[in-house]
């Protein structure tokens, strides 16, 4: 019996968090997911939108945000997430405050980029595009808009 319980409750908190996780799909155009989808490279994306592209357009993410507590059980990638986080999100694993504010840290961050900031990102990572919430000023190419996700890509990448 306690078993049930316990199957039912995983099942449920899994479907509230995969309905959060695919909110951010709501008036996303098919096109949208199309042109992200024809990039050969990694993309990089805010956080709290991170399932929504990498699953529909078969393309790696450099850091999936919402995935943090496997570190424990790959501890020799700690070093590799620290550097991405800091250099690509501007926060650290040693923040306290890091997974409250994450997303308006990497607001602030982003926003404060320049392009030469963004193709030394780009280069290093193996990332050519940025999707982000609408509303976020960046110095990228603007490639696409479409409901709450913007499509920008990193210039000079090559």
């Amino acid at each position: 019996m306690l078993i049930a319980v316990l199957g039912v409750v995983l099942i449920s908190n899994a479907m509230r968090y995969d309905r959060q996780l695919y909110a951010h799909s709501e008036g996303v155009e098919p096109a949208f997911m199309e042109k992200l989808s024809q990039g050969k490279e990694l993309f990089l994306i805010a956080d709290g939108l991170v399932r929504l592209p990498q699953e529909r357009v078969n393309r790696g993410v450099v850091l999936n945000t919402t995935l943090m507590d496997i570190l424990p059980y790959v501890p020799s990638a700690g070093s590799e997430v620290e550097s991405i986080l800091r250099e690509v999100y501007g926060t650290s694993l040693y923040n306290p405050n890091t997974w409250q504010s994450l997303k308006e840290t990497t607001k602030v961050h982003w926003e404060g980029l320049s392009q030469q900031q963004w193709s030394a990102i780009g280069r290093k990572y193996h990332a050519t595009d940025v999707v982000a919430p609408v509303g976020w000023k960046m110095s990228l190419e603007k490639v696409m808009e479409s409901g709450p996700l913007v499509l920008y890509h990193i210039q000079d990448y090559e």
